[in-house]
């Protein structure tokens, strides 16, 4: 079964890198692809061997934190910043991209949600 092309979408990955970091809030940011799969919106996995995710799938991370990403089990790193449904987050900045106002509101709502889950637990 061939794979279908990778969609690609230059302007929304700018529209990322221009918001603040999921995870501390900081810039400047890379578009970070998510790789696992997603049955729920027929995403599938990306490999590591030259094959990146669809640009719709990427979230805001700062140098260091997108590090961190690669460096360890990918869905951990999301249950580590309680953000556990990445594709849905990502899917929703993809919907208004382009709206510099409403995806700095979106990311700051799930950062903040994500500390309150992270101070409940400590």
């Amino acid at each position: 079964m061939q794979r279908r092309p990778r969609r690609k979408a230059k302007d929304h990955l700018v529209f990322v890198a221009e918001r603040p970091c999921l995870v501390c809030g900081s810039y400047p940011c890379d578009p970070a692809h998510i790789k696992f799969a997603d049955a729920r919106v027929l995403k599938p996995q990306s490999s590591n061997v030259g094959m990146k995710a669809d640009d719709r799938f990427v979230l805001p991370l700062c140098r260091r934190h997108h590090d961190e990403q690669h460096h360890m089990p990918e869905r951990a790193f999301w249950v580590r910043y309680c953000h556990d449904d990445p594709i849905l987050l990502a899917l929703a900045l993809f919907s208004i991209s382009g709206d510099a106002q409403e995806g700095d509101r979106l990311i700051t709502n799930a950062m903040s949600a994500a500390w309150a889950v992270r101070g409940e637990e400590e």
